[in-house]
């Protein structure tokens, strides 16, 4: 996501997806929360750890 200036892995960006279920506020909230987590890059785990969330139905 490089216009962002967010630093998000594919595959982190697919966990946002997954997690937020189409709820465009849902993702730009676990993006937000996320990136004031870490300045670093966002990746699956980093998403799965913030949310709370133990990625066990990950596909």
């Amino acid at each position: 996501m490089d216009w962002t200036r967010l630093n998000v892995s594919e595959s982190g960006l697919a966990a946002v997806v997954r997690l937020s279920n189409g709820d465009m506020r849902k993702a730009l909230n676990i993006l937000q929360s996320i990136h004031m987590a870490s300045q670093q890059q966002i990746t699956e785990e980093a998403v799965y750890l913030c949310t709370g969330n133990s990625g066990a139905g990950r596909a």
